[in-house]
């Protein structure tokens, strides 16, 4: 996301590669960096501490969570339209019997009430939860 923002911006920035984003996120709390694109939930906790101050997020929509952080857009880069993508993986050589076992579950673990505040309050729109089975 750094680099996508540096070159829609031309705004020069210093990568400074971490190994995670624990480390990155604890040199950005004690000033050892200035700024950095992390992840909500790795950041969340900070934010509402008050350690950290989230200048803007790159959902389309301000998120319910962080209601006075603008989107990039708002704050003047529609462009930047950048989304994370998570995902299950396994191994190649996963059985399928197990694959379709572990998707039905997943499934089943989404239905459960309450899950979809529990995603809200970490940030993730409604629209987020849809799976594609």
């Amino acid at each position: 996301m750094g680099e996508y923002f540096k070159q829609l911006t031309g705004t020069f920035i210093l990568h400074v590669p971490y190994r995670g984003p624990v480390e990155a996120l604890q040199d950005l709390i004690g000033e050892q960096s200035d700024m950095m694109f992390a992840s909500f939930a790795a950041a969340l906790p900070h934010i509402k501490s008050g350690r950290l101050r989230a200048l803007a997020v790159t959902s389309t929509e301000r998120l319910d969570v962080l209601p006075d952080t603008p989107t990039f857009a708002r704050v003047g880069f529609p462009q930047f339209d950048v989304r994370d993508w998570a995902g299950l993986v396994a191994p190649a050589s996963l059985q399928p019997g197990i694959a379709e076992r572990l998707n039905a579950e997943v499934v089943k673990a989404l239905a459960e009430p309450g899950l979809s505040q529990q995603f809200s309050q970490m940030g993730r729109s409604r629209a987020a939860l849809k799976h594609q089975g």
